[in-house]
C-alpha cells in the first residue's frame, strides 16, 4: 500500500514512493540482500523501518517525471495476465493504492563516515486492483476536486 510518494521532476531529490509491505514482503526483500556477497548482519542499515520502505529512482534527466507507472486496476487476475497495460497518469496514483513494484535491493558497504546497508532502486509501478478498498481522494486543491468530476 502507497504510503507516500514523489514522482515528479525534481533534480534535488530524484523520485520515491514509500510503501506499507506485509511481513511476507520484507523476508523476501532480506532473503535477497542476505545471499548478497560479503553480507554481514552486524551494523547493517535496513531501508525498512515499521514495515513503510521507501523505493528510489534517480531520474537520467533531471526534469524527467517518472514513467513506467502501469494500469492493472481492472485486471482481476494480475498474475495471469499475459498483454499490454496502459500507462496510468502521473496524477493518478494516490495514498493507500495497491501496487506492485519492479525493483532491486542494491547492497553497500560500509564507510568510515556510515555503516553498511541497502537501498531499494525503483524501476516501474504498476497499480492494482483495490480488492473491497473505498479509495479516499486527496481533494485538497481545486484542481484535484476538478479532475474528480
Amino acid at each position: 500500500m502507497v504510503v507516500n510518494y514523489f514522482l515528479k521532476s525534481d533534480a534535488k531529490y530524484g523520485h520515491y514512493i514509500t510503501l506499507h509491505l506485509s511481513p511476507e514482503d520484507i523476508l523476501s526483500i532480506k532473503n535477497i540482500v542476505c545471499g548478497a556477497p560479503n553480507y554481514s548482519e552486524e551494523n547493517f542499515q535496513w531501508p525498512i523501518d515499521n514495515n513503510v520502505a521507501k523505493f528510489k529512482s534517480n531520474p537520467e534527466q533531471p526534469d524527467a517525471q517518472f514513467s513506467p507507472i502501469l494500469d492493472a486496476r481492472k485486471i482481476n487476475d494480475f498474475k495471469n495476465h499475459n498483454s499490454y497495460l496502459k500507462a496510468l497518469p502521473l496524477d493518478d496514483p494516490c495514498k493507500d493504492m495497491r501496487v506492485t513494484l519492479e525493483y532491486t535491493p542494491v547492497p553497500y558497504q560500509g564507510g568510515k563516515d556510515y555503516s553498511r546497508g541497502c537501498s531499494l532502486d525503483l524501476y516501474s509501478i504498476t497499480a492494482l486492483k483495490m480488492e473491497g478498498q473505498i479509495l479516499h481522494y486527496d481533494t485538497s486543491s481545486p484542481s484535484k476536486r476538478a479532475r474528480l468530476h
